[in-house]
This record gives structure tokens, C-alpha cells and sequence, in this order.
């Protein structure tokens, strides 16, 4: 076997021990956000939808940056496209707020919920009820 084809399987070899690890820790941050919710409202920062082939070399893969509040702490973080985040391939409003799912004892564990917009307070409310006793089955992809 000649050197280049070591370093290739090396290359796929660690490619593909990363994407596993990173599978199960988004898998583990899932669950304990599962086991421990709330939600809140969020505000959509700046969005970026894909065309879903990478021209430019970047992910081809949507994602959207958010902020919300917990216990008067702001958090501002950024969704990108997997197997459970739902982002569709149209540019959501950003002139409105969302629910945002959080872990109550980890509120930067948190997804922005697109599929529960709110457009007016009695909005909010109903969502309130709705996650109250758990998770609805379309919140997340592969639920």
C-alpha cells in the first residue's frame, strides 16, 4: 500500500470517527432538552438559506441565528440544518418572534422553532399549552 492511500484512510478514518462523535453529542444535547424544557419567545438575528449545492465551498446547509431571553440573560445562538432541526428552504420572516425550545438548567441549549411563529400575544399563550405537558411530535425532525 503506497503512502497516499494510508494517508487517505487516516483522513476517512478520523472524518469519520468525528461525525460519530458529533451524531451523539447532538443526540445527547436533544435528550437532556427533551427531559427538561421550557420555551420562550426569540427573534430572528440573520438567517442563511442554502441552495442546496455549495458553489461557493460553504455548508450546503440552511441555518439561522437568534436571540432570546432566560431570566433576564440574553443568549444569542446560531441553528444549522441536521436531522432534527427543521429549517425551511424559504426565508422565514424576521420581523416577527418564534418560539424558542430551551433546557431549563441549560438555556444555551436551545432551538429556534420555526414551525410556531408568533404573530400575536394570544399566540404565545396557546403555545404555552401546548408544550405544557410535553413536546408535540412535529417540533423536531426524525421525532
Amino acid at each position: 500500500m503506497n503512502n497516499q492511500l494510508k494517508i487517505i484512510l487516516i483522513i476517512l478514518s478520523l472524518g469519520s470517527i468525528f461525525l460519530t462523535y458529533d451524531r451523539f453529542e447532538k443526540n445527547i444535547s436533544l435528550n437532556k432538552l427533551k427531559a427538561n424544557f421550557a420555551i420562550t419567545k426569540g427573534k430572528i438575528e440573520k438567517t442563511f438559506i442554502s441552495n442546496k449545492t455549495s458553489l461557493r465551498g460553504g455548508s450546503p446547509r440552511n441555518d439561522v441565528t437568534y436571540s432570546y431571553s432566560v431570566d433576564g440573560e440574553q443568549y444569542t445562538i446560531k441553528n444549522i440544518e441536521n436531522e432534527y432541526i427543521i429549517i425551511p428552504d424559504v426565508k422565514p420572516n424576521v420581523d416577527i418572534d418564534y418560539v424558542v425550545i430551551y433546557q431549563k438548567d441549560n438555556p444555551k441549549n436551545s432551538i429556534l422553532l420555526l414551525q410556531y411563529p408568533i404573530l400575536k400575544d394570544k399566540d404565545f399563550e396557546n403555545y404555552e399549552k401546548l408544550f405544557e405537558k410535553t413536546i408535540p411530535k412535529n417540533t423536531f425532525k426524525n421525532n
